[in-house]
């Protein structure tokens, strides 16, 4: 079981770069930017991510 790549949002960066079931990443945004949604999502159960998508204002 894996998750499809989760992206990166525009202004921010990713840690984390395995998408099986069980791993998770972490975002975070450039600042001044402020992330809205989820900071830390997690690889489930059906290939979905925990969360919402991260996104950086």
């Amino acid at each position: 079981n894996h998750c499809p790549d989760p992206g990166v949002p525009p202004g921010g960066s990713r840690t984390g770069s395995i998408f099986n079931k069980g791993n998770k990443v972490t975002y975070r945004c450039e600042s001044p930017l402020t992330l809205i949604g989820s900071k830390v999502r997690v690889c489930q159960d059906g290939g979905q991510w925990s969360g919402t998508e991260p996104q950086c204002y």
